[in-house]
């Protein structure tokens, strides 16, 4: 009886565990969309500024899908997710024009 219930209590921390991994996942993923303000292509790291003023900053890597020239004054929307502490872009998109 005793080792049934300590096999089905550790299963069930297991399980948590898991449960709780898979949500802090999806937390650290989402989007950026706003204005390209600088561009740094020798560390690969833009910044966007979005209509509510915050400013971003993303890096991205040799996986990064990017759609467009990534040019100052560029609208953007940056797809992020967070690698080591830092917002990496997965995807962005990159339409031509000014700031809203």
């Amino acid at each position: 009886m005793k080792k049934a219930f300590a096999v089905t209590l550790a299963l069930m921390l297991c399980l948590s565990a898991i449960a709780l991994a898979a949500d802090n996942d999806k937390s650290m993923q989402g989007a950026v969309s706003g204005t390209i303000t600088k561009v740094d292509n020798a560390a690969k790291t833009l910044t966007i500024k979005e209509a509510s003023g915050n400013e971003t900053t993303v890096y991205w890597d040799e996986a990064t899908k990017v759609n467009g020239d990534l040019k100052e004054g560029s609208m953007a929307t940056v797809s992020v997710s967070d690698k080591d502490g830092r917002k990496l872009a997965t995807s962005i998109n990159v339409k031509a024009g000014k700031s809203y």
